[in-house]
Order: structure tokens, then C-alpha cells, then sequence
């Protein structure tokens, strides 16, 4: 079989021309790609205008980047962000410009230490070596005016 018609737009089309699925009759989809394409688009379409949806799609995407990034779960965040109780664990702040706080961890061992302001956090990433913190606290008491 080397055709095939779409049961979408009734089109015979090379098979080539249609997504492989093993679990149909000929092996592949019984609609064309292009017809597959459209049906996506008008699915993702009709998702966005949903009000809850990107509230959902923002949920789920965060809980995803939790375990992937930092090996936590979502209940493991929470009880992260309930611990540094809406203030940077570094300086004491809060956050400016009402940004979340960020889940600090050693890019050696994947350990998750606490949640810092993005300043503080971008400081440690910096200068996660404790010789080279040594070595700027040094810098900064050798040319400090009083």
C-alpha cells in the first residue's frame, strides 16, 4: 500500500504523507499530517482561551521543572518557601519587584540549600568556590573606605 485517503480532508494521499502508527490496521495514522497539524493547532488554540488553562499548563509546567531541575517535588518547594518565610535566606530581604524567590542548590551535588532573592543568588552561583569568597571578602576589606 503505497496511498492512502485521509479521513479528514478525503484526499488520497502517499502514505508518506501520514504519521507511522502501529496500532492502526496499514500502520499508519487515518488522518494526513497536514490534517493532524490543523487539529493541534486548533486544540491548542481553543486551550488558551480557556481562563484556567494557563493557570493549569503554568502548574504543571512548574512541578515538571521542580523535579527535573532540583529533584524536588512541589510539596518539598513549599515547605522551602514556607521555611525562608517570603524573605531571601542570604540577605534577610524580600524580593524586589515582587519576583519569587529562587531555590538555591550546589551544581556539584544537586543539593537544595534554601531559597534566595535573585541577587544573592546569582552572588553564590559566582562565587560558589569558598577559596574565591575568601578571596573577594579579602579584595573588598583591602580597599574599603570608612
Amino acid at each position: 500500500m503505497d496511498s492512502k485517503i485521509c479521513t479528514v480532508c478525503k484526499i488520497k494521499k502517499n502514505v508518506t504523507e501520514f504519521h507511522k502508527d502501529p496500532s492502526r490496521k496499514f500502520g499508519v495514522s487515518h488522518r494526513c499530517k497536514e490534517c493532524h497539524c490543523a487539529e493541534s493547532k486548533r486544540r491548542w488554540e481553543a486551550k488558551k482561551k480557556d481562563p484556567y488553562w494557563d493557570k493549569k499548563f503554568k502548574e504543571q509546567a512548574f512541578k515538571a521543572h521542580c523535579k527535573r531541575k532540583y529533584n524536588i517535588t512541589p510539596e518539598e518547594y513549599d515547605a522551602l518557601k514556607k521555611r525562608a518565610n517570603g524573605l531571601c535566606e542570604c540577605c534577610g530581604l524580600p524580593p524586589k519587584n515582587g519576583k519569587p524567590l529562587h531555590v538555591d542548590h550546589c551544581h556539584k551535588t544537586g543539593l537544595v540549600r534554601g531559597m534566595l532573592c535573585v541577587h544573592c543568588n546569582l552572588r553564590l552561583g559566582f562565587l560558589e568556590n569558598p577559596t574565591t569568597m575568601a578571596e573577594a571578602l579579602a579584595y573588598l576589606q583591602k580597599h574599603r573606605k570608612e
